[in-house]
Order: structure tokens, then C-alpha cells, then sequence
């Protein structure tokens, strides 16, 4: 993913970045 700090697609919410710069999906 190289959306940072963005919507996501999954509930269009912004998701809390992971250390690896990877958006966290839970």
C-alpha cells in the first residue's frame, strides 16, 4: 500500500500507520 494516512478501502476510515509505513488492517 502506498496510501499514507488515507481512506481506506475497507471502511473509508484512516487507519493508524504501521512501524513498516504499511496501513494497519484489523
Amino acid at each position: 500500500m502506498t496510501s499514507l494516512l488515507k481512506e481506506s478501502g475497507n471502511g473509508g476510515t484512516p487507519l493508524p500507520l504501521l512501524p513498516t509505513g504499511e496501513q494497519q488492517i484489523a
